[in-house]
C-alpha cells in the first residue's frame, strides 16, 4: 500500500486464509469477520489488544459487506452456514445468536449486509438460478426481495444511505454500481476488467460519499464520476469501510507493494490529518544548487534530501529574488519516489522539470513534467518505461551555467525544447511539451550547450580520443558535426544568443573564446589562477565566471577583459546565475545575490543542514541542533536562527527558556542566559559523546564513548556520567566491569526524575532508581534500534527496529521490564518509526521517516496520522497538551498545535487593485493594519521577530547588539511623481533604556514593499532609499512621538518606476555605531490602535522638496551592517543626508507583480484513524 498507511498485523498467516469482513463500531474501533480454514472468526480491539471469537466451527464469509454493528453496538454477521444455507447472527452480553433466513435456495458465491437506522438487516447477492442480482430486505412483517438487474456470480457489496436506500457494488462485464432513489434503480458503470476480483468492497460515509475497493485499488465517486485514488492496495479478499467524515479503513490478507506479501490478517487506515489542528513549517533548509532565475525576483533551484528510499532532488522556488525558498514538487513516496534533476523557465510562469523516477526499486526510467503557473502545480508531458535512458541524478544536477557533465535540459522558447538522456538519446518538443520526440543521437553528448533557433544548436562531448569537443546540429539534434576542440583544461561554456561567439573557462583561471561559431579560440588574459567552473553571460557583452575559492570575475566587452569582483566568498562557487535583468547569483556554501551586475553584493539568508536533536523551554523558547550551529526559536511566530559563538551539535537539552546546554563529540556549550553567551565546556576522558539529559539546573546525565579501553574489549569503553554542577564537572558512573561496558553503543539516556532513569544501548536498556549509582539490565531482546520514552517510573514507550526491518512501538507499565506493541509497520517498505515522546499518560506522538507523525489521545488504544512533509523526522518535543515541535533533515522543523497558535501565522487577504484617480493634491492618514507590517532583527544574532508585541530600534548591551527595524503602510493612494511636502511617523512609546539612540530612516526601494514575514524579505536585507534621514533621541521619551521629516524618502519611493497609487512602502530604521540604546516602540500585536501611523502630505504641481544633502560619494544601495569605523553626519532634525556607506546610482531592479501569499498554516477537517 502507498506510504501514509498505518498498517497492523492482527494474527500471523493462517492457513487457508478464506476471505475478511469489516465494520466499525461507535467509537470507529474494528470488528471484523475472518472465514479460515479453522473456523468462522470474529477479531475485534480493546484496550488490552486484539481479541479472536470463533462465531462458527465452519462457514464462508460470502463477500465483503458480511459484518455490522448496530446502534447498541452489538455485531450482526450474515454467512452461509456448512449446508451452504443464508444464516445471520448477531452478538450481545450473551454471546452469539444465529438464524438461518433462506434455507430453500443458494444464494451464490458472495452476498452483503448491511443495517438501516432502525437497525434492520438488508442483504443484496446474487441469485445463481436466473444469474440476477436482488436485493433483500427484514422489517416487521419478514423479509421482502426485489430483483435489480443481470449479474455474474462474482462478489457483490450493500451498502445503505442514512435514509437506508441501498446501494451495490457488483460484477457485469466489469465493476457496476447500482443505487436506489425515489425514480428505482440506476445503474453506473465504474472500471472494466477481465477475470473476477479477488476484492469487490464498497462503503458509503454518513455524507453519502461512495467508495470502492476493487482488486486491492481504491476508488471514489466524484462529481465527475468514478475516479482511481490509490492503485497500491490491499491484498485479496479484502473489505471497505468509510467512518463518518469519510475517511476509509481496509483488512485484507496480505497487501500489495509491487509484489504479494502474504503477511496474514492486515488493517489498514488512509492518509490522514489531525482533527482540527494547525501544522507550522517553522524552518526549512535553503537549496544548494540547480539555481535559475529569469528576472529579479523570480527563481528556481534544486535542494537534495538523502533518506534512504526517499526521493531525492527537491524542486524550490523563490519570489523575493533568493531571500526565502517554498518546496513546489510532490517528489512521491516510498513505492513511486521521484528526483527532480533539472529546472528551466522562459520566463515567470512557463517551466519544466526534468528527473528520474522508480516504482519500488524495481522500475527506473525518467520524467518530464510542465507548468505554466510557475510552479503552484505540474504536469507530467512524458513518462519513460522502465528502464528507458535517464538523465543525470541530483546528485550531479548542473546550474543555469553549462558545465560537464552540463545542462541536459534546453528551451529555446516556450515551444521548442530538447533533453538530452545518459549522452546517447534526445527528447524533443516543437509544441511545448504536448508531445515528444524520442531519438538516439549520432554523437555521445555530454551537454547541451544551446539551441540558437529550432534547428541549429551546439553540445559538448567526447573524441575518439578523449578530448573535449564541440558540437553541432544543424537538424535540430538528430545528427552532429565536430566543430572543433575545446582548450584543453575547459571546464564550462557558454554561447552568445545567435551562436556566433562562445566562451570557454576551465584550469588554473584559463579563459578563451571564437567569434567564428567556435571554429578557433582565442585565448584571454585572467586576473585568477584559481580553476574556474561556471561560465554565464547575462547579455552578448556582459558575462561572469566563477570556480574555486569563491572567485567570481565580470567581463562588460563580449570577453575580451575580465576583472575580479569582490563578491565577498570563499567557499567554491559552485551554481552561478545571471538573468538578462541585471542581476547576478552565485551559490559559494550559501547564496550571495547582487543587484548591480556584481559590483556589490549581498549574502542572503542561508539555512544549511538538517536539523537534529530539539528542546522547548517554553512555548516560546525552544533549541535545535545542527552540524554546524545551535540553533534558538524564539516568539510566538516561531522564527529560529543560529545562536553566534556556537558550534555543531549532537544533542541538546534546557530546563526552561534561559538554560540549555548543547552537546558534540568532546564538547559541552551552556548558556545561562538564553543564548546571549555560551561558555565551552571541554569533556575531560571523552572520545565521543552521544546524548545528555537535565532534570533542574544542576544535575545531569550524559551517555559517551570514553577515551578508555576496558580490560577484554576490543573497543573504548562505554560509559555513563554524571554532573551535580551544571556540567562544569563529569563523573563516571560505570565502575564495574559489566557487559554492556563493551561494544553496547550507549546512545540515549532518559531521566523523569532525580532518581528514575534508563539508557538505551544496542540491543539493550538499562535502569536505575538511584540517580545512576546502580544499573540494572531490564531488557536485552530489543536487536537493532530502540529509542525510549517515559513519563514516570513505570509509564513508557519505545520504537524498535528489530533484524527483520519491521519497525513497532510498544509500552511498558513496569519500568521497562516487559513490553507490549502498539503500532507495528509490517515490511521496510513502510516508512518507519524513529521517535516517541508522551505528554502525559494519554497524549503522545510517533515520527520517523517520511515526515509521517502519529498521534494519539487515549494511550495509544486509536491513532491519528499524517505525512507532515517528506523530510525523515529525527527529533520531537511534545511540550504541552496539543502540542508538539518536530526536528529533521533537510533543515526542516515543524509545529502541530490542536489550537489556532498565538502569533502571526496569517497573511493578510490581498486587497483588490486600487482602479481609482487619486486626487492631485492630498493627504495620507494611515496607520499599521496587521501583524506582519512591523518587524524588527537583532543584527547581531539574526533573530527576526515580526510579531512581537514591540519593536525596537537603536542598540542595547553599549551597542553590542544592534537592531533594525522596519513599518509597512499598505494601500496609499498616492499619485506617481508626487510631491511630498511634509511627512512624519508617529509613534506610541512603549519603553526606552536610556539614552542617546541613534539611528537612520530609510525607505525600502520597491515601488510595492511586501510585509515582514519569515520567509519574505526582512528589515536588514531590504535595499535602502539614497535619501535618509538620521534620528538621534539624548532624553528620555513617553507617550506619542513624532519622527523627524521623512518626506525626502517617500517622495524618491513615490519616483520609481514600478510605484502605482495603491501600493504599500516602508520606512526602514538602522542602528547607528553611536548608539548605546534603544527604544521599544508599540507594535500591533500588542495594541491596532497604538501602532505606527504615518502621515503626509503631496501635491502634484508644486515645486519639489529640497534635494537631500549627502556627505559622501554613492557606491552602494544594498544595506550594509554598521562597522565600528561607521559615522554618520548628524543634521538638524527633518534635514534627510546620506548615509555615507550606503549611497547609489543604480537603478532599482523590476518588482514583480505581486502574488498571494501561502497561508502559514492549515486546517484540516477532523480525522482518527489505525484504532
Amino acid at each position: 500500500m502507498s506510504s501514509g498507511w498505518a498498517i497492523d498485523t492482527v494474527i500471523g498467516i493462517i492457513p487457508t486464509q478464506i476471505a475478511t469482513s469489516l465494520a466499525l463500531k461507535g467509537d470507529d474501533s474494528p470488528a471484523i469477520l475472518a472465514a479460515t480454514s479453522t473456523g468462522l472468526l470474529y477479531v475485534y480491539r480493546d484496550m488490552s489488544g486484539w481479541q479472536v471469537e470463533t462465531v462458527a466451527n465452519s462457514g464462508l464469509v460470502g463477500g465483503d459487506r458480511v459484518i455490522a454493528v448496530d446502534g447498541a453496538d452489538r455485531v450482526h454477521v450474515a454467512y452461509a452456514d456448512s449446508a451452504g444455507r443464508m444464516t445471520h447472527a448477531y452478538r450481545d452480553g450473551d454471546g452469539w445468536h444465529a438464524q438461518v433466513i433462506d434455507a430453500s435456495s443458494m444464494a451464490g458465491a458472495s452476498w452483503s449486509m448491511a443495517l438501516d437506522g432502525q437497525d434492520l438487516p438488508h442483504i443484496a447477492y446474487v441469485d445463481t438460478a436466473s444469474s440476477t442480482l436482488k436485493v433483500a430486505n427484514k422489517d416487521g412483517s419478514g423479509w421482502h426481495v426485489e430483483t435489480v438487474g443481470g449479474a455474474q456470480d462474482w462478489p457483490v457489496s450493500l451498502a445503505l444511505n442514512s435514509a437506508g436506500d441501498p446501494s451495490v457494488g457488483y460484477v457485469q462485464v466489469g465493476i457496476r454500481y447500482a443505487y436506489r432513489d425515489g425514480g428505482g434503480w440506476h445503474i453506473e458503470a465504474v472500471t472494466s476488467f477481465s477475470g473476477p476480483p479477488l476484492t469487490l468492497s464498497m462503503a458509503r460515509a454518513a455524507s453519502g460519499q461512495a467508495a470502492m475497493m476493487v482488486k486491492g485499488e481504491f476508488w471514489q465517486r466524484t462529481a465527475a464520476g468514478w475516479q482511481q485514488v490509490d492503485g497500491a492496495g490491499c491484498g485479496p479478499f479484502g473489505s471497505l469501510a468509510l467512518d463518518d467524515p469519510g475517511y476509509p479503513h481496509i483488512a485484507c490478507f496480505g497487501y500489495f507493494d509491487g509484489y504479494y506479501n502474504q503477511e496474514g490478517l492486515i488493517y489498514a487506515t488512509a492518509p490522514s490529518d489531525f482533527a482540527n489542528g494547525y501544522w507550522l513549517t517553522q524552518r526549512l533548509a535553503t537549496p544548494d544548487r540547480g539555481f535559475f532565475f529569469v528576472d529579479a525576483n523570480h527563481g528556481w533551484a534544486v535542494g537534495m534530501h538523502s533518506a534512504v528510499f526517499s526521493p531525492g532532488g527537491k524542486l524550490y522556488r523563490t519570489v523575493d529574488g533568493g531571500v526565502s525558498w517554498e518546496q513546489v514538487y510532490d517528489n512521491g513516496d516510498l513505492g513511486h519516489p521521484r528526483s527532480v534533476g533539472q529546472v528551466y523557465f522562459v520566463d515567470p510562469l512557463q517551466g519544466w522539470i526534468v528527473g528520474s523516477r522508480a516504482r519500488y526499486d524495481i522500475c527506473h526510467g525518467l520524467f518530464i513534467a510542465h507548468t505554466g503557473d510557475g510552479g503552484e502545480t505540474w504536469t507530467d508531458q512524458y513518462v519513460s518505461p522502465c528502464d528507458a535512458p535517464s538523465t543525470a541524478t541530483a546528485a550531479a544536477v548542473p546550474d543555469q551555467a553549462t558545465t560537464f557533465p552540463g545542462s541536459f535540459l534546453w528551451f529555446l522558447d516556450s515551444q521548442h525544447g530538447w533533453l538530452s538522456a545518459n549522452g546517447e538519446t534526445i527528447y524533443r518538443t516543437v509544441d511545448g511539451g504536448q508531445n515528444w520526440q524520442v531519438f538516439a543521437t549520432s554523437r555521445y553528448l555530454y551537454s547541451i550547450v544551446r539551441f540558437v533557433n529550432p534547428t541549429n544548436g551546439f553540445a559538448v562531448g567526447p573524441t575518439d580520443a578523449g578530448n573535449l569537443a564541440l558540437l553541432r546540429t544543424a537538424d535540430g539534434g538528430v545528427t552532429w558535426s565536430e566543430v572543433s576542440l575545446l582548450p584543453v583544461g575547459s571546464e564550462a561554456i557558454w554561447a552568445s544568443s545567435d551562436g556566433t561567439r562562445l566562451w570557454t573557462v576551465g584550469q588554473n583561471g584559463q579563459i578563451s573564446r571564437s567569434t567564428n561559431g567556435g571554429e578557433s579560440w582565442t585565448p584571454a588574459a585572467s586576473p585568477t589562477t584559481n580553476n574556474l567552473e561556471r561560465v554565464q553571460f547575462s547579455n552578448d557583452e556582459r558575462g561572469f565566471a566563477a570556480g574555486e575559492n569563491g572567485v567570481v570575475l565580470r567581463t562588460v566587452n563580449g570577453g575580451a577583459t575580465w576583472s575580479l569582483l569582490a563578491a565577498g566568498a570563499t567557499a567554491d562557487v559552485t551554481a552561478l546565475a545571471a538573468p538578462p535583468s541585471g542581476q547576478v547569483w552565485i551559490y559559494a556554501a550559501g547564496l550571495r545575490r547582487s543587484f548591480d551586475n556584481g559590483a556589490s553584493w549581498q549574502q542572503l539568508p542561508y539555512v544549511a543542514g538538517d536539523a537534529g536533536s530539539m528542546h522547548m523551554g517554553t512555548t516560546s523558547v525552544g533549541w535545535a541542533a545542527t552540524g554546524s550551529r545551535v540553533m534558538r526559536m524564539t516568539g510566538p511566530g516561531g522564527y529560529w536562527a543560529d545562536m553566534p559563538g556556537t558550534t555543531g551539535a549532537r544533542a541538546v537539552d534546557a530546563v526552561d527558556h534561559l538554560r540549555v546546554w548543547a552537546l558534540s563529540d568532546t564538547l559541552l556549550q551552556r548558556s545561562v542566559d538564553g543564548g546571549i553567551t555560551w561558555a565551552s565546556i571541554n569533556l575531560v576522558g571523552v572520545r565521543e559523546a552521544r546524548d545528555l539529559v537535565f532534570v533542574d539546573a544542576t544535575r545531569g546525565w550524559m551517555v559517551a564513548q570514553s577515551n578508555q579501553i576496558v580490560a577484554g574489549c576490543p573497543d573504548y569503553d562505554e560509559q555513563i556520567y554524571r554532573t551535580t554542577d551544571g556540567g562544569q564537572t563529569w563523573t563516571p558512573l560505570l565502575t564495574e566491569t559489566v557487559p554492556w561496558r563493551c561494544e553496547s553503543h550507549l546512545s540515549q539516556v532518559v531521566f523523569v526524575d532525580a532518581n528514575h532513569g534508563w539508557v538505551v544501548g544496542r540491543g539493550l536498556l538499562l535502569r536505575t532508581s538511584d540517580g545512576g549509582l546502580s544499573w540494572t539490565a531490564v531488557d536485552t531482546t530489543a536487536s537493532l534500534y530502540s529509542f525510549v520514552d517515559f513519563i514516570d517510573a513505570q509509564r513508557g514507550w519505545r520504537v524498535l527496529r528489530d533484524m527483520m526491518d519491521y519497525d513497532s512501538l510498544q509500552r511498558t507499565s513496569d519500568g521497562g521490564a516487559t513490553w507490549q506493541k502498539v503500532l507495528v509497520t509490517p515490511t521496510f517498505f513502510v516508512p518507519g518509526f524513529k521517535v516517541v515522546d508522551f505528554f502525559n499518560a494519554n497524549e503522545g506522538w510517533v515520527a520517523g521517516e517520511e515526515g509521517l507523525v502519529w498521534y494519539t489521545k487515549d494511550g495509544g488504544v486509536t491513532w491519528s496520522h499524517t505525512s507532515f512533509s517528506d523530510y525523515s523526522l529525527v527529533d520531537m518535543h511534545a511540550l504541552t497538551a496539543g502540542q508538539a515541535w518536530f526536528a529533521g533533515q533537510n533543515g526542516f522543523i515543524g509545529r502541530f498545535s490542536a489550537t489556532e497558535p498565538g502569533g502571526c501565522w496569517a497573511t493578510p487577504t490581498p486587497r483588490p487593485p486600487y482602479t481609482g484617480i487619486p486626487a492631485a493634491d492630498g493627504t495620507v492618514d494611515q496607520q499599521i493594519g496587521h501583524c506582519m507590517d512591523d518587524a524588527y532583527v537583532r543584527l547581531d544574532t539574526q533573530e527576526f521577530l515580526f510579531d512581537a508585541n514591540v519593536v525596537r530600534m537603536g542598540a542595547r548591551l553599549d551597542g553590542a547588539a544592534p537592531y533594525a527595524a522596519g513599518f509597512l503602510f499598505r494601500d496609499l493612494h498616492i499619485p506617481r511623481n508626487a510631491n511630498i511636502s511634509n511627512a512624519t511617523m508617529r509613534l506610541e512609546w512603549h519603553y526606552q533604556d536610556g539614552t542617546p539612540v541613534a539611528v537612520t530612516l530609510a525607505g525600502d526601494l520597491q515601488g510595492n514593499a511586501g510585509d515582514f514575514r519569515p520567509d519574505g524579505w526582512q528589515p536588514q536585507l531590504r535595499r535602502r532609499t539614497v535619501a535618509r534621514v538620521p534620528w538621534t533621541i539624548t532624553s528620555t521619551l513617553g507617550g506619542v512621538v513624532t519622527s523627524p521629516d521623512i518626506s525626502a524618502l517617500i517622495e524618491e519611493l513615490v519616483a520609481q518606476s514600478d510605484w502605482q497609487p495603491g501600493n504599500s512602502l516602508a520606512i526602514l530604521i538602522d542602528p547607528s555605531t553611536t548608539s548605546r540604546r534603544y527604544i521599544s516602540w508599540r507594535a500591533f500585536d500588542i495594541n491596532p490602535s497604538q501602532s505606527a501611523q504615518l502621515l503626509l502630505s503631496y501635491n502634484t504641481s508644486a515645486e519639489p522638496t529640497a534635494t537631500p544633502t549627502t556627505t559622501a560619494t554613492p557606491t552602494k544601495t544594498h544595506f550594509v551592517t554598521p562597522t565600528a569605523s561607521e559615522t554618520v553626519t548628524l543634521t538638524p532634525t527633518g534635514t534627510p543626508t546620506l548615509r555615507p556607506s550606503l549611497t547609489s546610482t543604480a537603478t532599482a531592479p523590476p518588482t514583480a507583480t505581486p502574488t498571494a501569499t501561502p497561508r502559514r498554516y492549515m486546517r484540516y477537517l477532523p480525522l482518527v484513524v489505525s484504532r
